[in-house]
């Protein structure tokens, strides 16, 4: 089982085994090789989703959190870029996120920040399937 290194731990040594490189820490260790293979399968699941979402017909298409898969690299830049500037005329694309790139800074029609005053998450309610996700 990974777990990350807590701040107040350093590695004692770094080993190389069977082609994965690993860090480890007294009771912890990391393996660079899965980290990796992990956010390339995320990468190809969310650019498939993105492929899927643009291939229907749709008067509005929201691509919720499309500023961090940007940020973090986590879909294909080319096609979510082309979600933007290549939509078809008659549809509307939300894009959610924070810090979005110069590019759809530039080509965005509308630009809302949100900020909450008051969240169930800070009563202990957890995040709710088709409320928070």
């Amino acid at each position: 089982m990974s777990r990350q290194l807590r701040p107040s731990k350093t590695p004692k040594s770094i080993s190389r085994k069977s082609g994965t490189a690993s860090c480890s820490a007294p009771g912890n260790r990391i393996s660079a090789v899965s980290a990796v293979r992990r956010r390339a399968e995320t990468k190809a699941l969310q650019t498939e989703h993105l492929r899927r979402a643009l291939a229907l017909e749709a008067d509005l298409l929201v691509l919720d959190e499309a500023c961090a898969a940007w940020q973090k690299d986590l879909a294909d830049r080319e096609l979510l870029k082309q979600a933007v500037l290549e939509k078809p005329e008659v549809q509307e694309v939300v894009l959610t996120g924070r810090e979005p790139p110069d590019w759809l800074w530039e080509a965005a029609d509308y630009i809302t920040e949100m900020k909450c005053h008051r969240h169930p998450f800070e009563q202990g309610i957890p995040a709710r399937e088709g409320v928070e996700f």
